[in-house]
């Protein structure tokens, strides 16, 4: 559980402390749960799920699949519905891109 937690939110740039701002826990509950000192509660385990767009089985690593058919609809509409803003980015370097996520980051703390 640890690793895929971890990934998800490496993948997306997110620090702990962001993300548990994001989910209304600390930074070290996050910490803790990611090193597996502490376990998941299940309503923490249900918002993640829904914040990373993940099923719940992935994250606990029950499955492989992150996502079932629901999932994958919702994901697909929302990719609708940033495609453009999501090619610009694509077209971007990198050093602008690290501009773009360091500026979102500061936006959102």
């Amino acid at each position: 559980m640890e690793s895929r937690i971890k990934e998800l939110r490496v993948r997306r740039h997110i620090s702990q402390e962001i993300l548990g701002k994001e989910l209304g826990v600390s930074q070290q509950l996050i910490s803790r749960i990611e090193i597996d000192v502490q376990t998941l509660p299940v309503d923490l385990l249900i918002r993640m799920s829904e914040y990373f767009r993940v099923t719940t089985d992935y994250l606990l690593g029950l499955s492989d699949e992150k996502y079932n058919e629901k999932i994958a609809a919702a994901n697909a509409a929302l990719m609708d519905e940033y495609y453009d803003l999501l090619m610009t980015y694509k077209s971007l370097g990198d050093r602008d891109r690290k501009l773009v996520i360091n500026l979102i980051e500061s936006m959102k703390s």
